[in-house]
């Protein structure tokens, strides 16, 4: 009976790797002002877009993958060449179409991957939120942080139950990544633990309350990354754009 409950869980625990698809990228820059992907991290540019850059991202994925970047509204013919579309940090909304054009996409096959960040900076997560809704899934508006101790949160798959999607990965340092919300069906990729979580306080700069647990704020395990079915295709949400 242990053997057959520890194979049991272990099944639970790993989610299901889907279908080989071709691996096109498609990634969709034409709302967001943030964590842009160009210009190269070099020698020769500073200042915010050289700190805030997804260029070495992108360059590994380019490494791997047939990636195209778009920064015109999206149409079905981008999304009719790609396998994976790529939503980051969008800090302009979309319209109604555009949002009912990814559904489409994604429930016929297609993969979305939503990355956001810590309480709805510039207004990303309602953004976000509105693409995401038809999958039951919404970005929360606050922040987290470590209780044992201050800076990074790091987290650590577990070695037999790790999600496919975080094959080789052995730690990942989230800093002050947001919560997301995700039905039960979800595969929950990354549960981050012995986190406190505060809401969004638009009175602050940054948009962080004082990063201390409060007696009216939440604390305790928090869904970071998730993965979830949608018809034919699978959407999956990331809380943090930092690190």
């Amino acid at each position: 009976l242990a053997i057959a409950g520890l194979c049991a869980g272990l099944w639970l625990g790993h989610g299901d790797a889907g279908m080989l698809k071709k691996g096109r990228i498609l990634i969709d820059e034409s709302r967001s002002n943030w964590e842009w992907t160009s210009p190269p991290f070099d020698h020769a540019r500073y200042g915010q877009r050289s700190l805030y850059s997804y260029s070495l991202w992108r360059a590994w994925i380019e490494l791997h993958y047939e990636t195209r970047v778009i920064e015109r509204p999206l149409q079905d013919e981008d999304l009719a060449q790609a396998d994976v579309l790529v939503i980051k940090t969008p800090t302009s909304p979309y319209d109604g179409e555009i949002i009912d054009r990814i559904e489409r996409f994604v429930r016929r096959g297609g993969g979305l991957y939503l990355i956001g960040d810590h309480t709805n900076l510039y207004g990303m997560s309602t953004v976000l939120n509105a693409i995401a809704a038809p999958y039951d899934l919404a970005f929360e508006f606050d922040d987290t942080f470590p209780l044992d101790h201050e800076g990074y949160d790091i987290f650590r798959p577990q070695w037999l139950a790790a999600h496919p999607a975080l094959r080789g990965i052995e730690a990942y340092p989230f800093e002050t990544s947001c919560t997301l919300r995700v039905p039960w069906s979800a595969d929950h990729m990354i549960v981050g633990r012995r986190l406190g979580a505060e809401m969004v306080d638009y009175g602050h700069v940054n948009f962080f309350g004082n990063i201390k647990l409060e007696a009216s704020e939440r604390f305790g395990l928090f869904v970071q990354a998730a993965l979830l079915k949608h018809g034919e295709g699978r959407v999956a949400a990331f809380a943090d754009s930092t690190n």
